[in-house]
């Protein structure tokens, strides 16, 4: 189902959605905390420790908002949900520092990709004053340099990585080499946008147009009426998932972590939920001007996380279950396999960055 549904279709079936485990809201914390042992006694995660934060973390408390995970546990478990320590101990001991090493030659400096990493580094989430102190600005250089140097062929350098990179950084306390490891994994192993030709980009982009006609027909006519189409806005969101367009940066990382440990599949969930909480705002839009400028500018006032998951966990289960039924008839655009990458849920794909035991 697109390049994010591909991982979920090399499984066989259908994605499924993780059982949840019942958890007392008073025994919250301690879950949390459970959470934290757990991924410290088993680094590359577990099926259990995946199964208790998605339980965890789709707990209603009323009033309270959703819960979230604990900054000084994410790091440790984006390490293990991404698969980025799986894919760090399958290389050898200081694989980082060597080929940093080898990227900050005077050979490499000169390439084209490292001119663009310099100019997009210091132009990255300006209103973060705290990723223009010189060490992190350092620190994305390298970060971005060894990454280019790491699969110059086919992926090397593409903008949008800057904003990916940059996320990933502040969450995990500035750690140079698990931001590294992250970002690899998001990149080759969950996200298939980046590559010289964006073909998988490409794919999902049509995979979105097709998804945003069928499910919301009036919303996809008024938008195409005005000249708008999907692709005008899913470049930006999909490349680089969702952040600061059209989520706030303080709003992205909880997406983020649904996204990690659901699977990936859930993007296009997120599209629609996108477009249904703002579908208001959309339809009032009469000109051209004004529906870019909202896409631009405007969808991301007011705009939570909350309000997103809310909305795929009310919708999800019928969004799924009306492309089935249509997949069984001659002319439906959605084959069976492509459905695989339509969450139960909006939520777990059994891709592969589901971790090993």
């Amino acid at each position: 189902f697109g390049a994010v549904g591909a991982a979920a279709a090399e499984g066989g079936g259908r994605g499924k959605e993780i059982p949840r485990m019942e958890v007392k809201e008073e025994n919250e914390e301690k879950g949390w905390k459970w959470v934290k042992a757990e991924v410290e006694r088993s680094p590359q995660g577990t099926m259990e420790i995946r199964q208790r934060v998605y339980s965890l973390l789709s707990k209603t408390n009323l009033g309270k908002g959703r819960p979230v995970i604990p900054p000084d546990t994410r790091p440790s478990l984006w390490m293990a949900m991404t698969g980025a320590e799986r894919l760090k101990r399958e290389h050898a001991t200081g694989y980082y520092g060597i080929l940093l090493e080898e990227a900050l030659k005077d050979s490499h400096r000169r390439d084209l990709s490292h001119l663009t990493i310099s100019k997009d580094v210091h132009r990255t989430l300006p209103k973060v004053e705290e990723l223009h102190s010189p060490k992190a600005i350092q620190s994305m250089h390298n970060i971005l340099f060894a990454y280019a140097l790491r699969n110059p062929e086919t992926v090397g350098y593409c903008q949008s990585m800057n904003l990916l990179c940059a996320v990933i950084l502040i969450n995990l306390n500035y750690d140079e080499e698990n931001t590294f490891w992250v970002l690899s994994s998001v990149v080759e192993r969950h996200v298939g946008y980046y590559s010289r030709s964006m073909c998988g980009l490409k794919v999902d982009q049509n995979v979105v147009s097709d998804l945003v006609a069928y499910f919301e027909p009036r919303l996809s006519d008024h938008m195409l009426t005005l000249g708008v189409t999907c692709d005008t806005f899913t470049v930006p969101w999909l490349l680089c998932l969702f952040v600061e367009q059209p989520i706030p940066l303080d709003q992205v990382i909880h997406i983020w972590d649904h996204m990690f440990v659901r699977g990936e599949a859930m993007l296009f969930s997120v599209v629609l939920a996108i477009l249904r909480v703002k579908k208001k705002d959309i339809m009032e839009s009469t000109q051209y001007e004004d529906l870019m400028q909202l896409f631009l500018r405007g969808l991301s006032d007011g705009l939570t996380a909350d309000m997103i998951l809310d909305e795929i966990d009310q919708a999800a289960p019928t969004w799924r279950d009306e492309l089935e039924s249509d997949s069984d008839e001659e002319d439906s655009p959605f084959s069976p396999a492509s459905i695989r990458g339509v969450p139960d849920r909006g939520g777990y794909s059994g891709g592969e960055g589901a971790p090993r035991r």
